[in-house]
């Protein structure tokens, strides 16, 4: 032990003489040993324990061996090499809280400029100051700083007088900038066009936050020469950026989406997708039951996660961060008293509210199924090994990790597995766009569309519902908007104004839907015709066939019969007239049928 402390005061004198000669720029460093092949002194890092100076990329083997390393408390960090550059000397004092988020960057020579220019290392630590309380914008934080330093790092290529980012912030180089940030976007002369656009665009707002900070510290010194080369700098990207480079980045994502092809998932996809997912949930719940592991937990959280996404059509990324708390400190009392009496034991579900993109609140329903698993999964995380740091429901499970996983890669992956058609057009974004597609090829109209969610239609309370199903509530709108779940059901028009317009219901003018909301609003009075027109009754056998027979035409172009039409078939079938059938119940029939067919073919979409 005599020998290991002397060791390490020798070390630490060394440590001492090479910090200064990095942050002087002058002098040569004494490493623990000589590099075999030609190096800088940017190519060493100091051990955190023993403060010897070894050759970076060998540094993890010296840490295996060294006999002065102590054992640190929480989840081990994995980035060596950045957690023990941090040791080097810097120009800007930063915050314990921002230097966990440097730990976490990968160190090569994008993160040797970071940590060697104070303005980008400025920028860091204000974006850690309005959002350094959520991990999530760690990665944002770290990704806005390295985008600075190889705007640099191409500008130093330009320009060799240019050392730091505060170099750049002048008019005088405005035209290097510009330079530098085609550069790096891979901006062709020729076509006018960026390899990456979104960068070019986001560069604009990196760079106005940083000539702000430069602005500010002119002020607190007092440098009138500073703070005016700054606002020239500022007045410049207003005036010249958008012509130089935001309207021709614009164009190219405008163009990148026009030659993007919208595919969504097929329907029997998704069937097979939920339906693998079941066997998986009951698999891997059994296993964690009987055998709590590592493995059972983490595919069981998976399982869970992406049936989650799959139930709510939300962001994965919302879903894929709920943490424990949020879920256990739910409003179980939210819901109005009507509303859990008008539902069955199927449809009561779960709600918890999340924070979602931009900080909104999100509502994620958990059917009772997801829900037994949810808890299942909270009860055994301290069984399996989850580190009691990590916030999240759906926790990662390597080497402590405080991180989430990630909800797009358990979506790929099952999409994959369930055997599906086209696994690449199962996503949280095109599961949502399908929906808005479906109901479009439903052809919906106005107030029909309450029939997709049942419950949003109704009026007159839910009290009225309870015992009942979604299946078994019909909203109280026109019956010329209404579907009818079999094309077997005769619907007869139930409280329907005089219309106008002749032809084909289903596009009803501006006066049907005028009468129809004026009916909603009970401002037309009942006629004693139309209340004894209220019964319904199916129609037989014998008679759908008479009618699909006699209407093939108008079934194949999918378009609803006339008045006319109707009572010619009545004329020449008059055993239905005699069964009380008239012109609008073959008319609503025929609208039905038309309805159905519709509906099939939606559902091979």
């Amino acid at each position: 032990m005599r020998n290991l402390l002397l060791s390490k005061i020798r070390n630490l004198g060394n440590y001492n003489h090479n910090c200064s000669v990095v942050k002087s720029g002058k002098g040569q460093i004494v490493p623990k040993r000589q590099a075999t092949c030609q190096s800088t002194a940017t190519d060493y890092l100091p051990c955190k324990f023993c403060f010897a100076m070894y050759v970076r990329t060998d540094l993890w083997r010296h840490l295996k061996r060294c006999k002065l390393q102590v054992k640190e408390d929480g989840p081990k960090n994995r980035r060596l090499q950045t957690s023990c550059s941090l040791m080097l000397p810097m120009d800007a004092s930063i915050s314990s809280g921002f230097k966990k988020v440097l730990e976490q960057m990968a160190y090569d020579t994008v993160t040797q400029v970071v940590k060697s220019d104070t303005l980008i290392l400025l920028l860091g630590e204000r974006m850690f100051a309005e959002n350094g309380e959520n991990v999530r914008q760690w990665s944002d934080i770290r990704n806005k700083m390295r985008e600075l330093a190889r705007l640099l790092v191409a500008a130093r290529e330009i320009d060799r007088d240019i050392v730091f980012l505060k170099d750049l912030i002048s008019p005088a180089k405005f035209n290097t900038v510009l330079e530098a940030v085609k550069k790096m976007t891979g901006f062709d002369d020729v076509t006018h066009q960026f390899s990456v656009p979104s960068t070019a665009l986001k560069m604009r707002y990196s760079l106005v936050t940083v000539t702000s900070i430069l602005q500010g510290q002119a002020l607190h010194q007092q440098d009138n020469d500073l703070q005016t080369r700054a606002e020239q700098f500022q007045k410049l990207i207003e005036l010249e950026w958008l012509k130089n480079v935001s309207s021709n980045a614009t164009k190219t994502l405008e163009q990148k989406k026009w030659n993007k092809p919208q595919t969504l998932p097929l329907s029997k996809d998704i069937m097979r997708l939920q339906a693998h997912l079941n066997k998986q949930e009951e698999l891997h719940k059994n296993n964690l039951i009987h055998h709590p592991t590592k493995t059972a937990w983490g595919e069981l959280a998976q399982v869970t996660l992406t049936q989650l996404i799959l139930f709510n059509r939300r962001c994965a990324g919302e879903v894929s961060r709920m943490e424990v708390k949020t879920y256990l400190q739910r409003n179980k009392g939210s819901m109005q008293d009507e509303i859990p009496d008008s539902l069955s034991q199927v449809e009561r579900v779960t709600r918890v509210e999340i924070r979602g993109n931009r900080g909104r609140k999100v509502p994620v329903l958990f059917p009772n199924n997801v829900k037994t698993s949810v808890e299942l999964l909270i009860k055994n995380r301290e069984a399996v090994g989850i580190s009691p740091s990590n916030p999240y429901i759906f926790a990662r499970l390597n080497y402590g990790s405080c991180e989430n996983i990630r909800g797009t890669d358990t979506m790929r992956r099952y999409a994959k597995e369930c055997g599906a058609r086209h696994p690449e057009n199962i996503s949280s974004t095109k599961l949502r766009k399908h929906v808005a597609t479906v109901s479009q090829n439903l052809n919906l109209e106005t107030l029909q569309t309450a029939k997709v969610s049942r419950l949003l239609a109704l009026q007159s309370g839910l009290g009225e519902f309870k015992g009942k199903s979604r299946g078994d509530i019909i909203p109280n709108i026109s019956s010329e908007e209404e579907d009818s779940d079999t094309d077997a059901e005769d619907v007869l028009p139930v409280q329907k104004a005089t219309s106008s317009r002749k032809g084909n219901p289903a596009h009803g003018g501006f006066e049907d839907r005028a009468a129809t909301s004026r009916k909603s609003r009970g401002e037309v009075k009942k006629s004693p015709s139309s209340q004894s027109r209220k019964s319904r009754r199916q129609w037989s056998k014998m008679e759908r066939e008479l009618a699909e027979h006699y209407f093939k035409g108008s079934l194949k172009e999918m378009k609803t019969p006339g008045k006319e039409e109707c009572q010619r078939f009545l004329k020449e079938h008059p055993t239905l007239r005699d069964n009380g059938r008239d012109w609008k119940a073959v008319k609503y029939f025929v609208h039905n049928k038309i309805t159905a067919i519709k509906r099939k073919l939606c559902q091979q979409y």
